[in-house]
């Protein structure tokens, strides 16, 4: 995944497994959250 910010580009390794979630606060993105979660 990429993310541009402030210009740059930035190359993001999503995870084999778990939800990410995108936080935007003034229309630009602020962090990713990642949340692993397993089933055993």
């Amino acid at each position: 995944m990429y993310v541009i910010k402030d210009g740059r580009l930035i190359e993001h390794d999503l995870p084999d497994y778990g939800e990410i979630s995108v936080v935007v606060l003034g229309g630009k993105v602020d962090r990713l959250e990642t949340t692993n979660k397993r089933k055993i």
